[in-house]
C-alpha cells in the first residue's frame, strides 16, 4: 500500500507538471527539455547500479543483521557517488561541445542536481526491509512540492532552464527524509571500507548490465530522437512516452512489493494470482485508454497534441506486454532463485531493440512510431523469453 502510494503520487504529479510545462513552454521548448529528462534518466539508470534488485534482494534476506545491512548501504552510497563523478565529467564534457544544444548548457548542467538527488536515495533499503510506510510520506511530500514550485516558478518559455532546480529541490527533501528514517529504524549508514565497497560493486554487476539493457529500450528512444530529429519530433514521443510511463507507475508497486516478499516466502499460488490481476488491469486500462485518450489529450492540452495519438496507442499494446513482464520477472524468478533468467531477458530485449533500431537507422526511417513499434517488440521477447523457462521451473518445483 506504501508503494501504491509513492506510485499514485508519481503517478498525478508529474502528470500535473506535463500539463503545465506543454501549455507555457510550447512544442520546440518542451522538446527540448524532453531531451533534457532524458539524460536525466538513463544516469539514474547508473546511479542506481542495479540496486533496486540486488541491494533489495540482500537486504531482505540479511535484514535482522543490522551491522551487515549498515556496512552494505555506506558501501552501495560510495559506489553512487563514483558513479555520480563519472557522470558529472561526461554531462559537463557535453555542454561544452554540443552544437546542437549550445543554447542550452545551463539546462544540461543544472540536470546533475536531480541526478544526485534522486539517484542516492536508497528507495531500495525501505523495500528490502519491507518499511516503505516510513518513506512514502516524504517521498510523497517531494512531488507535491515539486509539481507546486513547478506551477509557481515556471511562469514562460524562458524558465524551462529552472525545471531541473525545482526538481532537485524536490528530490533533496526525499533524500534528506531517507537518511533520517534509516537511523529512526535502529540502521546506520557505516562509512565504507575499500573491502566493503568492492563487496557492494561485486553483488550487483550483472544486475547493472540488465538495468542498462532495459534503459536502453526503456528511455534510449528520447536520447535517439533528441539526437536526430528536431525538437517537436522529441516532444511528441516524449507526451506518449510520458502517459505509457504513468501507465507503468500504476502497475509497478505490485512487482516491487512482490519481489521482497517471494525472495523470502517463495509462495507461488499468491505469486500467480498477482500475474492474472496486473494482467487483467492492464488490458483493461489499455481499452478505456484507447477510447478515452484522444479526448484526454485534446481536452487537457490542446490540438496540438494530437499528433501524439498513434504513438500513443502503440503503448496501449505495449502495456499489456509490460504488465506480463515485470510481474513474470523478479518476483517469478525469485522463487526459483534464477534471478539469472530474469536478467538475461532483458539484455535479450535490449539486443533485438538495437538490432531493429540499426536497421531501421540504415534505412533513414527513425520517427516516432517506429521507435514505440520497436519498444513494443522488445517488451514482447522480454515477457517470451520469462514466461518459457520460469513456469517448466516452477511447475516442476
Amino acid at each position: 500500500m506504501a508503494l501504491g502510494a509513492i506510485q499514485i503520487a508519481n503517478y498525478i504529479t508529474p502528470l500535473i507538471v506535463l500539463i503545465h510545462l506543454t501549455k507555457t513552454l510550447g512544442i520546440e521548448i518542451y522538446g527540448i527539455l524532453a531531451f533534457s529528462q532524458g539524460v536525466i534518466a538513463i544516469s539514474l539508470i547508473f546511479l542506481d547500479f542495479g540496486y533496486s534488485l540486488s541491494a533489495t534482494y540482500k537486504i531482505s534476506k540479511f535484514r535482522s543483521n543490522r551491522m551487515y545491512v549498515s556496512r552494505l548501504v555506506g558501501g552501495i552510497m560510495a559506489v553512487q557517488l563514483m558513479i555520480f563523478l563519472i557522470c558529472t565529467l561526461t554531462i559537463s564534457i557535453y555542454a561544452l561541445i554540443t552544437e546542437k544544444y549550445s543554447e542550452h548548457r545551463t539546462l544540461i548542467l543544472f540536470i546533475l542536481i536531480p541526478i544526485f538527488m534522486q539517484g542516492v536515495t536508497p528507495i531500495w533499503f525501505f523495500q528490502g526491509v519491507e518499511r516503505m510506510k516510513y518513506f512514502a510520506f516524504s517521498a510523497i511530500t517531494s512531488k507535491v512540492i515539486f509539481a507546486i514550485l513547478t506551477i509557481y516558478i515556471i511562469k514562460e518559455p524562458s524558465d524551462y532552464k529552472l525545471v531541473p532546480l525545482v526538481s532537485g529541490i524536490g528530490h533533496m527533501i526525499a533524500l534528506i527524509s531517507a537518511v533520517f528514517f534509516i537511523y529512526k529504524l535502529g540502521y546506520k549508514i557505516k562509512k565504507p571500507t575499500l573491502k566493503i565497497t568492492s563487496y557492494s560493486y561485486k553483488i550487483s554487476k550483472r544486475f547493472f548490465v540488465s538495468r542498462i539493457a532495459v534503459a536502453s529500450y526503456a528511455n534510449g528512444a528520447i536520447l535517439i530522437l533528441g539526437f536526430v530529429a528536431q525538437p517537436a519530433a522529441v516532444a511528441m514521443y516524449s507526451m506518449a512516452e510520458q502517459l505509457y510511463k504513468f501507465m507503468q507507475s500504476a502497475l509497478a508497486p505490485a512487482a516491487a512489493a512482490a519481489y521482497p516478499y517471494m525472495s523470502k516466502e517463495k509462495d507461488f499460488s499468491l505469486m500467480f494470482k498477482l500475474i492474472i490481476g496486473v494482467v487483467s488491469i492492464a488490458i483493461i486500462g489499455a481499452c478505456t485508454g484507447y477510447f478515452v485518450g484522444p479526448i484526454f489529450i485534446e481536452l487537457i492540452f490542446d490540438e496540438n497534441w494530437l499528433k501524439s495519438i498513434p504513438v500513443f496507442n502503440i503503448f496501449l499494446f505495449s502495456i499489456v506486454f509490460y504488465a506480463g513482464a515485470i510481474m513474470t520477472g523478479y518476483p517469478l524468478a525469485a522463487i526459483v532463485d534464477r534471478l539469472d533468467i530474469a536478467n538475461e531477458s532483458v539484455m535479450i530485449g535490449a539486443a533485438i531493440y538495437f538490432f531493429l533500431l540499426a536497421l531501421t537507422f540504415i534505412g533513414n526511417q527513425i520517427t516516432p512510431i517506429i521507435l514505440a513499434y520497436i519498444m513494443m517488440v522488445s517488451e514482447i521477447s522480454v515477457l517470451l523469453y520469462r514466461s518459457f523457462l520460469l513456469f517448466p521451473l516452477i511447475l516442476k518445483k
